[in-house]
């Protein structure tokens, strides 16, 4: 016979010693994890979400139909998934730069930390009040230690723009969906999700998890009432029913309806169900940009593309925890002979995410932590201290790695600058001081920035909200140095080029800069190179003044790229692209001789060494 077990919380006074020893250890771990994570802003896309809700404060208007900040859809009116592209996360906007305008970047930088760890706090305080108390909480500290880790390591620069509110509300969510489940939940319980959901949509398009997430549960629940009331052999192992069915489900369908109550109604939803079905593309445009954005950009990629095509570890760490999560479900399940079904599809649904799409990681992190917390209520001594001790030591593994490769990492103090020196700041003055005209060809990860720091002077070419799909493709064929790469400039009469010298992602000289070298370039002159900034401006009488005051030869140029990719190399030795990188730069201004030494330091099979090689041989080719 099956005992159905009531969930219910602990009536015994809990021991105080045991208890104050574990809250002194989850508030260390908790302020620790704080300060790793305040550190400079970093997000390219910060500094779009920081305009726009100026923008919106200070019109009371939300942008478009026209967009103001890019120049490449000029005279172009925006609509369907565009238009609420350049709207969807209004109020996360306006709520990042009323922080941001009052306590400046350390006070965004203190909300970005805070939001990092509010997640897991939220799942840890919550299971602490579940039955066991002092070892609840232990167990509880056990399971969102590891997830607490990774995100506070790893993916602070995510919690600069409105999804981090995202994450937040996906745990609120489900404790007020764990809270429906009980029959005497009172009618503001009941109110929670219709009130929510709104407030979510309108602060960041992730509201779409949310949505899955009621629907999940919904279903979950649904299929459990009915396994019970027409006697279901297999009834008895899915948990006691829904007390109050009628208020439950009413209570979660107001909250699905409430989630359109925002600019883009359910267009969100709609291309969430499309990309589920396989459809990349909703008509000609997609809500995140076109096949082309899809591909190209790292939030889109599976979690595993992370580990094969960067070499980074961390999503090894990640997909260990999604496996010893679902384990301990499982476990649980088992040990209990029932199965919570809201709690599994949950989980299962949250592990695909974070897998297939490396922005769900951000969900799934703090998403299983609470499934794990719920599905291990009830169970005592060794049925619940394994799985604790499992994630325990998933923690102990990640610290003892990261402390022999990257001791650096655990060393938190608050930054000498709040910003990070990655943004082309000086370039901006340099325009600005110096009337340099545009139109602006920009490197996308800054254009974000120069819409914070140089609009309405200038209006981007590209920047990481990616609304004009056909600019972006351009935008990549260039950075791939395809063919045709000067009628691409040409064709959007572009007249002031600002790139990296070197890239931040892989240390590769920045294609422009290197097609210009092979092709002996004479159209384009540097008029400032620093801090990883190049700014080049057409050889043309509208530039005569900048050209006359500041023009610098090309063999400056690509000196510069030679002598900071040996900077680089200080910290990385046997990068193969920053050696690549240097000798390439070498030989382009003029230095054989060193050239042919930092061609030693490159692998035997490097392309870039065999072309080196060949142009070294043959003297005569060199441009």
């Amino acid at each position: 016979m099956i005992v159905k077990q009531e969930e219910s919380e602990d009536q015994a006074s809990p021991a105080l010693l045991p208890l104050l020893a574990v809250f002194l250890i989850g508030a260390g771990l908790f302020v620790y994890f704080w300060f790793l994570a305040l550190v400079p802003l970093g997000s390219p896309d910060t500094w779009f979400h920081l305009k726009n809700g100026q923008y919106i404060l200070e019109t009371h208007t939300l942008p478009g139909p026209e967009d103001p900040y890019g120049f490449t859809l000029e005279g172009q009116r925006l609509e369907g998934s565009s238009l609420q592209g350049l709207r969807s996360q209004w109020l996360g906007q306006v709520v990042l730069y009323a922080v941001f305008e009052n306590f400046g970047p350390s006070g965004l930088s203190a909300l970005r930390a805070t939001l990092v760890l509010l997640p897991f706090v939220l799942v840890f305080a919550w299971g602490s009040r579940r039955k066991g108390w002092s070892f609840g909480s232990s167990s509880g500290l056990a399971v969102v230690s590891a997830p607490v880790f990774l995100t506070s390591m790893f993916f602070t620069v995510s919690y600069e723009r409105p999804q981090a509110l995202s994450f937040a509300f996906a745990c609120v969510v489900l404790l007020v969906l764990h809270r429906l489940r009980r029959g005497d939940a009172s009618i503001w319980w009941h109110l929670a999700l219709p009130a929510l959901m709104p407030l979510w949509s309108n602060m960041h398009g992730g509201y779409i998890v949310g949505v899955s997430l009621i629907a999940l549960w919904a279903t979950g629940e649904l299929v459990t009432l009915l396994a019970h009331r027409y006697g279901v052999t297999l009834a008895g192992y899915l948990g006691q029913p829904l007390e109050r069915p009628a208020w439950f489900f009413g209570a979660s369908a107001a909250g699905l309806l409430a989630a359109g109550l925002h600019p883009g109604w359910y267009l969100q939803v709609q291309w969430a169900l499309s990309l589920l079905g396989g459809q990349m593309l909703q008509g000609e445009r997609a809500l995140a940009g076109s096949a082309t954005v899809m591909s190209q950009v790292l939030e889109y990629k599976p979690l595993m593309y992370i580990y094969q095509s960067l070499g980074l570890k961390w999503p090894l760490f990640i997909l260990a925890y999604y496996m010893i999560s679902l384990a301990v479900i499982a476990t649980a399940s088992w040990f209990k002979k029932r199965i919570m079904l809201p709690v599994v599809l949950v989980a299962v649904f949250v592990v695909w995410f974070g897998t297939a799409y490396f922005r769900g990681v951000l969900f799934a992190l703090p998403v299983l932590a609470f499934c794990v917390t719920w599905s291990l209520d009830g169970l005592g001594g060794w049925r619940r201290a394994a799985p604790a001790a499992a994630m325990a030591l998933l923690l102990v593994s990640m610290l003892a790695y990261y402390g022999t490769e990257q001791p650096w990492r655990f060393d938190p103090r608050p930054p000498s600058t709040w910003i990070s020196g990655e943004y082309p700041e000086g370039a901006v003055r340099f325009m600005r001081e110096h009337d340099v005209k545009g139109p602006l060809f920009n490197y996308l990860g800054w254009g974000g920035y120069l819409i914070w720091s140089a609009w309405p002077d200038y209006r981007v070419f590209i920047d990481g909200r990616e609304l004009d799909s056909e600019a972006f493709a351009r935008y990549v064929e260039i950075l791939e140095g395809s063919p045709g790469w000067r009628e691409t400039l040409d064709s959007y009469g572009i007249n002031t080029i600002m790139v990296p010298a070197l890239s931040d992602k892989n240390g590769a000289v920045f294609p422009i800069l290197s097609m210009m070298a092979w092709e002996g370039d004479d159209i384009w002159v540097p008029v400032y190179i620093r801090n990883n900034t190049v700014l080049l401006v057409r050889d043309d009488p509208v530039n005569a003044e900048v050209i006359g005051c500041c023009a610098l030869s090309k063999r400056r140029l690509y000196s510069y790229i030679a002598d900071y990719a040996a900077l680089m190399l200080i910290s990385a030795p046997r990068h193969p692209v920053l050696l690549e990188s240097r000798a390439a730069g070498l030989f382009w201004s003029g230095r054989a001789r060193e050239a042919r030494q930092a061609l030693a330091g490159l692998p035997d099979g490097s392309s870039m060494k065999r072309t080196l090689m060949e142009k070294l041989r043959n003297p005569a080719e060199k441009k």
